[in-house]
């Protein structure tokens, strides 16, 4: 739903990016790509502004398992590398980015994945639809 909004956004994500594709070649396919991938991911305005509601939940037990240790822990697991990766990739939306970087989620997904590519600028998902 951001990328549709702010398809220029998606530069920042593909600058880094080791698909074998130039990066002019991305932003053409991106009228394409984007509406594409709203429909295999079923991401209706209704169903993202659900889940977006549905954040601060989802990060509360995420929280939760870090402080009970299943994870976060000295070396990362398989729930480790999902789960911290999205918030990592989440934490790139500056509209999000406030309900998450103050938490135990967000410290230990950076400390797995420090790098910064790509950032979807603030505006990109309608404020009303933010918890």
């Amino acid at each position: 739903m951001a990328f549709a909004r702010t398809p220029e956004a998606l530069r920042s994500y593909a600058e880094h990016d080791t698909l074998p594709l130039p990066l002019p070649l991305v932003m053409q396919a991106a009228p394409v790509v984007i509406p594409l991938a709203r429909l295999v991911n079923r991401a209706s305005p209704d169903q993202v502004r659900q889940d977006l509601q549905a954040l601060p939940g989802h990060l509360d037990r995420i929280d939760a398992w870090i402080a009970d240790g299943v994870i976060g822990g000295e070396q990362p697991n398989v729930a480790d590398l999902q789960l911290l990766s999205t918030v990592r990739l989440l934490a790139t939306l500056d509209d999000l980015r406030p309900l998450i970087e103050r938490r135990p989620a967000f410290a230990q997904a950076h400390a797995l994945f420090p790098d910064d590519d790509g950032t979807t600028p603030a505006g990109a998902l309608p404020a009303d639809w933010l918890p």
